[in-house]
């Protein structure tokens, strides 16, 4: 039964996990045509990645710049692919992107 929990559990936490990135796949969207338009609205975008990288169990010295970094060029790519127009390949580049994390994890 304790096992059920804990998987149960994990998978919770990755859908959380995976909201949260497609909240911030759909908000970049957002803010880049805001800009676009010629608004300032970056300071506006919320800051999810943190969010995702303690749900994901990285430790403060594994959210260094590099990780930020890539984390945020690959929400870009998202943004730029328009993701947020087909909610089959919002899902499908949040869970690439959980992925990517989770091989980021691993090293």
């Amino acid at each position: 039964m304790k096992n059920e929990n804990n998987t149960s559990n994990e998978l919770a936490i990755k859908q959380v996990i995976l909201n949260l990135i497609q909240n911030d796949l759909r908000i970049t969207c957002l803010v880049t045509g805001l800009d676009d338009l010629g608004m300032d609205a970056v300071r506006y975008q919320p800051s999810l990645s943190n969010s995702v990288f303690n749900l994901m169990g990285f430790n403060s010295n594994e959210c260094d710049d590099k990780l930020l970094d890539a984390y945020c060029r690959e929400i870009e790519k998202g943004a730029v692919m328009n993701v947020v127009s087909s909610p089959p390949r919002l899902e499908e580049t949040a869970i690439e992107i959980y992925d990517y994390l989770h091989c980021w994890k691993k090293h």
